[in-house]
């Protein structure tokens, strides 16, 4: 077993999110993450809600031919009324499964993170686990947090388990 991979348990988490579906030689994940953030913290003001937890991406789709990139923010418990996120770059309501995941921190910078990808699909193949859904990676420690010195940034790589 990696030493870097471990396995986690994790209670389903609600989220706020904006959900992306763009072919894969138009996708900026920097442009599509920034914009995203954009419209999430403005209505977390709005609404009179924090975070839970550090913003992720959650990718169901990740090329050859198409991208389809949620960007996220855990919060507490999802606000009376809102929509369910769907894909048409529409801000809703979404949640992190729960349940058993692959979890691998990434320290370095985001151009880097195949390794942690390339880390958890070694394990699953050594360990004979399979994945089930969508992976995210959660920042938690983003670029404004040190200085943008790409090699503190943390990035946590979470894959859930069938």
């Amino acid at each position: 077993m990696s030493p870097d991979v471990e396995v986690v348990t994790l209670q389903p988490q609600p989220a706020v999110a904006v959900r992306v579906v763009v072919p894969m030689d138009q996708l900026d994940v920097g442009e599509t993450f920034g914009a995203a953030m954009g419209r999430l913290f403005p209505y977390l003001d709005e609404q009179g809600l924090s975070p839970a937890a550090a913003p992720y991406a959650r990718y169901a789709e990740f090329g050859p031919e198409r991208a389809d990139v949620e960007v996220g923010v855990p919060i507490r418990s999802t606000p009376d009324g809102m929509a369910p996120l769907q894909p048409d770059d529409e801000l809703g309501a979404t949640e992190l499964p729960g349940g058993e995941a692959a979890s691998y921190l990434h320290v370095g910078p985001y151009p880097e993170l195949g390794n942690a990808y390339q880390a958890i699909e070694t394990w699953l193949q050594a360990n004979g686990r399979s994945p089930a859904g969508a992976p995210w990676e959660t920042y938690e420690v983003a670029p404004d947090q040190v200085d943008n010195d790409p090699q503190r940034l943390e990035t946590r790589v979470t894959w859930p388990l069938s």
